[in-house]
C-alpha cells in the first residue's frame, strides 16, 4: 500500500467563496476518479492554523497502481473537455506539496496494518 499526498492552498478566489470551493472540491472528486478502479480509497484533511491547507490522500495497493493512475490521467489529459474541467482547480487552489507516502513496515498504530518497505529512492 502507498499514498499520493498533495497539500492544496485555497486561491483568494477560493476564500471569499468557501461554499462554491467546497461544492466544487465535492464534483471534482466525483468525476475525477470516475474510472480509475486502480485507486483503492481518497481521503482529505483539513489544517486551519496557520493558514487553510487541504490535504488530500490518494491509496494504491502497489507502485504499479500509481504508474497506472499516472499513465490514466495522462490520457485523460489527451481529452480537451476533461482537461478544460481539471484546469478549473487553478481558479480554486495551488498545489504547495507532492509526496509519495508508506505505511510503517511493522504492525502500528490502533488496528493497522503493516506496510512493505517503501523502494530505496523515490520522489513524486
Amino acid at each position: 500500500m502507498l499514498f499520493l499526498t498533495y497539500t492544496f492552498e485555497p486561491t483568494s478566489y477560493a476564500r471569499e467563496r468557501p461554499e462554491e470551493m467546497w461544492e466544487w472540491m465535492q464534483q471534482r472528486e466525483l468525476w475525477f476518479y470516475e474510472g480509475l478502479a486502480m485507486v483503492r480509497g481518497v481521503t482529505w484533511s483539513v489544517e486551519t492554523a496557520p493558514i487553510l491547507r487541504i490535504h488530500h490522500f490518494v491509496e494504491f495497493d502497489d507502485a504499479a497502481a500509481l504508474a497506472a493512475y499516472r499513465q490514466a490521467l495522462a490520457d485523460k489529459g489527451r481529452d480537451r473537455t476533461w482537461e478544460a474541467r481539471r484546469g478549473e482547480q487553478d481558479t480554486w487552489y495551488t498545489i504547495t506539496g507532492k509526496s509519495i507516502q508508506y505505511p510503517p513496515p511493522v504492525g502500528m498504530g490502533f488496528g493497522r496494518r503493516a506496510g512493505a518497505l517503501p523502494p530505496a529512492s523515490h520522489s513524486a
